[in-house]
Formats: C-alpha cells, structure tokens, sequence
C-alpha cells in the first residue's frame, strides 16, 4: 500500500488518468490520523505486482514519474520477468527485484540503490554506470553482465556469479564479495578498498591497477590473476592461492601473505616493505628488483627464487629454504636476518649461472649459507630508486658528517645499479646509530631537494645561479676541515663499485673500453699538469653520463667530486705559473674556468 499527499480531494479517475493500464481499484480514501496536512487528505493505493510490473513495461519515462509520486513506495518486482528489457536509467531504488529474470536487460544507468536483487538473473545484462550502493546480489548471476564503471560501494555479493562480468573502472569499496565467483572477470582500475572477497574465485581475472587497499582476500583463488600495479597495501591474502600470479610493480607493503602460494609468481619490482611472507611459498617466484625492506619471508620457501637486485635490508629469512635461487646484486645489509637459512647451493648469475659451492653435486654444509652471505655491519647503505639529486646528496652529506663528527663518516662506494637505482655506501663507526644516521640524512636531503625542485619549477631560467649558491655552502662546510668524497654515479656503463681513494671507472667509448684511474692521495708536489688531467677526467665521465651538460653542470660536477684538499693542492699549483696553455687542451677551456672560479673568494 502506498500513501501520498493530494493537493486537493479529487474524484479518483482523475489521479489514474495519466497511466494507462493502472487502476485505482481498491483505493481508499483516509482522513489524515492525529495530524493535520497541508492538503488535509491522504490516499492509500493497493497496488498488484501486475500493475507496477505493467506500468514499468510501458516507459521509464512513466514509472520514473510514478516513483516521484509514489516515493515512498518499494515496488515489489520479485520475481518480475524483464528479459531483455530496456530498463536504462530507470529509478529501481530500493525496488524489491529477488529472483527477477532480467538476462540481456539495459540497466545503463539505472538506480538500483539499495535494491533486493537477491538470486536474480542478469546474465549478460548492461548495468554500466549503474548505481547499485548498498543492494542486495547475494547469489545473483551476472555472468558476463556489463557493470563498468557502475556504483556498487557497500553491495552485498556474497556467493555472486561474475565470472567473465565486465566491472573495470567499478567502484566497490566495503563491499561484499565472499564466495563471489569472479574468474576471468574484467576490473582493471576497479576501486575494492576494504572489499571482503574471503574465499572468493578470481582465476584469472584482470585487477591491473585495481584498488585493494585493505581487502580481505585470505583463501581467495586468484592463480593466473593479472595484478600488475595493482594497490594492495595492507591487505589480507593469507592462504590465498597466487600460483602464477603477475604481481609486478603492485603495491604490498604490509600485506600479509602467511602461509600464502606464491608460486612461479612475478613479482618483479613490486613493493613488499613490510610485508609477511612467513611460511608462504614463493618457489620458481620473481623477485627481481623488489623492495623487501622489513618484510618477514621466515619459513618461506624461496627454493629457486630469482631475488636478483631485491632490496632486502632489515629482511628476515630466518629458516627460509634457499635452494637454486639467484641472488645476484642483492641488497642487504647487517640487520638482515639469515639465521637458519636452509640452502644447499645458491647462483651468483641469473640464469643458473656461478653455483655456489661450485662443484655440481656439492652442497653447502648446515649454516654455512649464513656465515658465507651475512654481512658485517660496516657501512650504511643510501638507496635511491628514481635517480639522484646529487646537489641535495652533497648538501645532506656534509651536514650529516658535521653533526656526527665522533662517527667517522665517510663515503665508501657509490654504485649505478641502472635503471635509476643508485646505492650510496656510507662507512661509518661500529658505535654510530645507523638508523638514526639514515634518517637524519634523508631528512635533509627531501628537504633540500624539494626546496631545488620548487625553484627550479619557478625559476627555470636561474637554475646555474642555484647551482653556484648551493655549492658555495658546500664549499663553506668543506672549509670546516671535512671532506665530500666522490659523489658521482650517473651513467649507466660506469662500475662505481671501487673504494674511496683510488676510484677506477670503465667508460665505453667509440667501441673501445678505456680505463680511466683517478688517484686521489694526498701528493703535495703534483703538478698542475696532472691535477688539470684529473679535472678532465672527470670531465670526459660526464660528457658520457650526459652529453647535453651545461658549463654550470660541469662546474657543479667537479666540485662534487673534488675535495677541498685537492682544490687546496691544484690552486697552490696554478699559483705558481700561468692557465692559458690549459686552452690547448682537451677540455681545456672549462678546466682553467674551472679554476679560476676556485681563485675568486666565495660570495
């Protein structure tokens, strides 16, 4: 029965007019109880399915006018037979639709919100751009259904039929989708934040870039499932089956994966800070490049793993199994754990390339694994994944080793690990607080780099002048007694991987390796013939790295490179003889520009 307010009391015929194939049988006039309305009367309409089913056949236009009338009615459609009907933009709020027959309807931009459309029947059905928040599809079929970019945040899925459903671009956040069947299901871009999907099938469904943020996946079936850049930090996927899985560059810092099968899937540059991955089987799995910061693999089963350049400091693999994987290039450090590493042989090379031990059928003996790949605490490791802002590096550097003088602090290696992948090895005393010292660091170099990157934005057109500024602070604290040590790793060909001191580089070069030493001990007698060969030397290793360098990026780079005690050295030389020969030169004209610069007092 449906209520609604009549302007003025009017005969019956008159309010049906309008509708064809609705009657007013039945409907009583009643004084308005206990209140007085603005209109005095009321009128209640018994309505048959029949009738609101008929008046929804005849146009949306109709009923959509009737629901405005009639707005607190729920239409009781149960059952309703709306095959193939065309439904789009229809108001079905809260329309009661359980076990409707709607195969092939055109819902395009129905509003279905908070509809019952429980164990309905809407395969094949076009609900894209619906709006479907908070209904009710527990046990609805919509096998190979259009809901793209359709509104279903808080709907009800629970043991759903998707399989092959179209739900890319849908927004289904806090809804709920377990048991649902969604394999080969298309929701790529899908918003699924805090989506439960307990249990739920999703063979090979498509979630490429998909937002999972918080979703309950644990004991889903998500083998072949293509996740690349999907987002599911801190997401539930505890026992859930990963076999085969593309994972790539998704986001899983802190998702717990335990007891999770991972098996033989790619995880190649995904993002793991954090994550749990105890007991979780990543065998035959891809681990190339991914960040594995904290994350926790105990008892993880990484036999045949391929963890080439993986960053795993602070990681722990405490009794993981190891056997036949690759670790080539990876990044740990001390706070590593490989207590109980179960490892009979391990490749240095992708592609089972450099077994260790070496002979075929020789194996490592119980912790020898551990006692041969654990490293001593010594340095602090600085990785950069997106490149280096090298004025920020020498800025932050500087100041790190004026505050933590007692710490020694010194650059021992700078390595280019391609692909924009820069690590930064700081020595550093037994004693020094390594996380406290990374941190510091970081600090000011963001901060620097931001306030660089916020002028250079504003003021292209100054960017040498920034350039200058900021080294002639670096020079201030060099003066201070303190050292920058080589602070250059920026082309890709180059082995930064030498001590400090004695910095040998292979630069590739017109088809042919040439080896260029850059001695850096304390001579006091050298001439300024080879302090001038040393500046070009580094001067040909950037016209490598970047052959559009400017004459300010020259400038710059040499006075990263250079410490104040060989400045102090070349100007004592040049203070003895003229610079003009330097023209004649390789790279002479900078070279003595160079110079010069260094004879002019700071500004």
């Amino acid at each position: 029965m449906a209520r609604f307010l009549l302007g003025s009391l009017l005969p019956s015929y008159s309010l049906c007019q309008g509708y064809s194939g609705f009657t007013c049988d039945g409907a009583e006039w009643q004084r308005s109880t206990g209140e007085k309305q603005a209109s005095g009367w009321k009128i209640l309409v018994t309505m048959a399915n029949k009738e609101q089913l008929n008046l929804l056949l005849k146009s949306v236009r109709t009923w959509n006018l009737w629901r405005i009338e009639h707005f607190d009615v729920e239409p009781d459609l149960r059952g309703a037979n709306l095959v193939g009907a065309n439904l789009s933009d229809a108001n079905l709020s809260n329309a009661n639709l359980p076990s409707a027959n709607l195969p092939s309807a055109n819902l395009v931009g129905a509003n279905l919100r908070g509809a019952n459309l429980s164990n309905a029947h809407l395969y094949s059905a076009n609900l894209r751009s619906a709006n479907l928040e908070g209904a009710n599809l527990e046990g609805a079929k919509l096998v190979d259904a259009d809901l793209s970019d359709a509104n279903l945040e808080g709907a009800k899925l629970v043991s759903a039929f998707l399989r092959g459903a179209d739900l890319e671009g849908a927004n289904l956040p806090s809804a709920n989708l377990e048991g649902a069947n969604l394999e080969d299901a298309k929701l790529r871009g899908a918003n699924l934040v805090g989506a439960n999907l307990v249990g739920a099938k999703l063979r090979g469904a498509n979630l490429v870039g998909a937002k999972l943020r918080s979703a309950d996946l644990s004991d889903a079936n998500l083998v072949g499932a293509n996740l690349v850049g999907a987002k599911l930090r801190g997401a539930n996927l505890v026992g859930a089956n990963l076999v085969g899985a593309n994972l790539s560059n998704a986001d899983l810092e802190g998702a717990n994966f335990v007891g999770a099968n991972l098996s033989n899937a790619n995880l190649h540059g995904a993002n793991l800070v954090g994550a749990n991955l105890s007991n979780a089987n990543l065998s035959d799995a891809n681990l190339c490049g991914a960040n594995l910061v904290g994350a926790n693999l105990s008892d993880a089963n990484l036999c045949d793993t391929r963890l080439i350049t993986a960053t795993a400091l602070h990681t722990n693999f405490g009794n993981a199994t190891l056997t036949g994987a690759c670790i080539q290039d990876w990044h740990i450090n001390a706070d590593t754990t490989l207590d109980g590493v179960i490892c009979d042989f391990i490749y240095l090379k992708d592609n089972q390339q450099e077994r260790r031990p070496s002979a075929p059928h020789q194996t490592f003996a119980p912790g020898e694994f551990t006692k041969l790949f654990q490293k001593a605490q010594e340095t602090l490791d600085l990785i950069f994944r997106h490149g280096v802002d090298w004025q920020a590096v020498a800025y932050a550097f500087q100041q790190l080793q004026i505050e933590n003088e007692a710490d020694d602090l010194a650059i021992a290696s700078i390595e280019n690990k391609g692909d924009g992948v820069v690590v930064i090895r700081i020595k550093a005393a037994p004693t020094a607080d390594r996380p406290k010292l990374h941190g510091s660091f970081m600090d000011v170099y963001e901060v620097v780099h931001k306030t660089l990157e916020s002028q250079y934005q504003a003021r292209l057109e100054d960017k040498n002048k920034h350039i200058n500024q900021l080294f002639a602070l670096v020079q201030d604290y060099q003066a201070q007694d303190t050292e920058v040590k080589k602070l250059m790793a920026d082309a890709p060909k180059f082995n930064f991987n030498a001590p400090v001191g004695s910095v040998a580089d292979t630069i590739q070069a017109g088809g042919r390796q040439q080896a260029i030493q850059h001695n850096y001990a304390s001579e006091p007698q050298q001439t300024l013939a080879a302090a001038a060969k040393e500046i070009q030397a580094l001067l040909q290793q950037l016209e490598q790295a970047n052959p559009t360098a400017t004459e300010a990026d020259q400038k710059a780079f040499v006075n990263a490179a250079l410490p104040t005690t060989t400045r102090d050295r070349i100007l004592g030389a040049a203070q003895g003889g003229g610079l003009a020969w330097l023209e004649g030169t390789p790279y002479g004209k900078i070279t003595k520009a160079i110079i010069e610069g260094w004879q002019k007092p700071s500004k």
